[in-house]
């Protein structure tokens, strides 16, 4: 398993330069700035956490959520199910795998990070990284922050393989894979959350 720091990685450089401040703040005696990165550092330090998640149930049959958020769609097309979750502010954004798989490929279709537009237009103007493996298909659409699935050949079921903050994640599965146990409107918790189980 991926293990990092209470901070996810994506987050270090924003504490760094808050530490910055602080220290020349304090030693110029700004009590403004002070306060005010104590507080940026308390609220950057929320936004980038990256908690230890533990499965409700261990087994190879277990399927898990992929990421903090709310389920806001489920479509069964084509002979596959896409689940479609909102990442907000609050929600952790670690991306977990849902399931242990290899042959693990990355692309990018670059665009912009627009938010507080309707879901047409940021689905269409934005920026989409594309996670796919043998089991199960991600699809990131970043709204604000920087975000990236991690260079891998594989993962077990729970690893962190990728980050987003404010965005849409779908995950894609053959309907003959998935027995789906969730609904919309569910609020799900990456790497803990059990989606459904394998046929």
């Amino acid at each position: 398993m991926t293990r990092t720091q209470f901070l996810a990685k994506e987050g270090v450089k924003g504490i760094g330069i808050g530490i910055l401040i602080l220290i020349f703040a304090f030693i110029f005696e700004l009590e403004i700035v002070v306060f005010f990165a104590l507080f940026f550092l308390i609220v950057w330090a929320c936004i980038f956490r990256n908690p230890e998640r533990y499965p409700a149930e261990r087994s190879e049959n277990v399927v898990l959520a992929p990421c903090d958020g709310k389920i806001i769609d489920i479509q069964y097309q084509g002979g596959y199910i896409t689940i479609v979750v909102r990442i907000d502010w609050v929600n952790v954004g670690l991306i977990r795998a849902p399931y242990a798989t290899q042959n693990i490929e990355i692309k990018t279709s670059h665009g912009l990070k627009t938010t507080f537009l309707s879901s047409s237009i940021i689905e269409a103007m934005n920026t989409k990284i594309y996670f796919s493996s043998d089991k199960f298909d991600l699809m990131v659409i970043p709204e604000f922050f920087k975000s990236s699935f991690y260079a891998l050949t594989d993962a077990y079921a729970a690893d962190r393989i990728g980050f987003c903050k404010l965005g849409t994640l779908q995950v894609t599965f053959k309907d003959s894979f998935l027995d789906a146990r969730i609904n919309p409107g569910d609020e799900i918790k990456g790497g803990e959350t059990i989606l459904g189980y394998v046929k």
